[in-house]
């Protein structure tokens, strides 16, 4: 496998920050939640791909599977400028229009990911004390145009289906802030709403996670895998928590759900108990299914 230098200069730079301990697990997940999640991996990973024409007849190579071989309606969803892009499409077996955003794999990206500059969450009648990471709510910035009309379209044309909105690493965040988006100015209501990410880094303050909860979402799943060092990112010292609900690979590579609802996304029994050796190639794979960016 292959790994961008600028990935592995974040590995760098968190490893540095980070201090060590032992490792712990919760109670674990039924297989069919498993299958249900590595499920949307497929969807998330099949982000990565770049050639339109996979994505909008649904050929590439994740799509062939036949868990997510179903899948219609593929829209293909580049970003004006190139720097980063989604799709939008249906899944009949989940009775869901999926919405996914890619996750890093450009240069923008990065440095999107590293800019720690926080700002208050542009959105109506939010709390004056909610902040954010301002490089994700740019990348989502760039993409609603595009996005937007695609779920606007779907949702009115399929008004029983639920949405998931789906993403891994940079694409995990941005996926949240789009849900959120949408939500608050009235397309979608927060009981369909199913957020399932993979490796996602933390998104903003205290405050923002407890904002996220009051959408009273139907779903919202934060997988990390085993020592992935993204989810650590930005770190904890920087004024960032994750939110709620963490499922966690543990060491033992079984997923265990974790109980950090009364401790604002942090569940110091599952990931958090990882604070040394994180690693990217953790980042690079989830329930066996690899990112195509990492593979040769």
């Amino acid at each position: 496998m292959i790994f961008p230098a600028y990935l592995l200069s974040v590995l760098a730079i968190a490893s540095s920050v980070l201090a060590g301990g032992p490792a712990q697990s919760t109670a674990y997940v039924a297989q069919d939640k498993v299958d249900l999640f590595t499920k949307y991996t497929r969807y998330a990973f099949s982000a990565y791909y770049s050639d339109a024409s996979a994505i909008n007849n649904w050929s590439c190579p994740l799509c062939s599977d036949g868990t997510v071989s179903d899948t219609t309606g593929a829209v293909f969803t580049p970003s004006a400028g190139g720097t980063t892009q989604g799709y939008v499409a249906i899944s009949p077996s989940l009775k869901s229009i999926i919405f996914v955003v890619r996750g890093s794999a450009s240069i923008p990206d990065f440095i999107a990911d590293l800019d720690l500059i926080e700002s208050n969450i542009p959105l109506p009648n939010s709390p004056a004390n909610v902040q954010i990471h301002t490089g994700f709510w740019e990348t989502w910035e760039a993409l609603r145009p595009i996005m937007e009309p695609v779920l606007a379209d779907y949702v009115q044309k399929y008004p029983d289906y639920t949405v998931s909105f789906v993403g891994h690493s940079l694409g995990a965040a941005v996926s949240v802030l789009a849900a959120m988006d949408v939500t608050s100015r009235g397309l979608i209501t927060g009981d369909k709403v199913h957020i399932v990410n993979m490796g996602q880094p933390r998104i903003g303050n205290p405050a923002f996670t407890a904002y996220l909860k009051s959408f009273n979402f139907a779903e919202v799943s934060r997988i990390v895998n085993n020592d992935d060092i993204v989810a650590h990112l930005p770190t904890l010292s920087a004024f960032y928590r994750h939110e709620s609900t963490e499922y966690w690979i543990n060491p033992k590579g079984r997923l265990v759900t974790c109980n950090d609802v009364n401790n604002n996304g942090e569940d110091t029994n599952c990931a958090d108990t990882v604070t040394s050796h994180l690693n990217i190639l953790a980042h690079a794979s989830y329930f066996g299914v690899f990112v195509p960016l990492f593979q040769k």
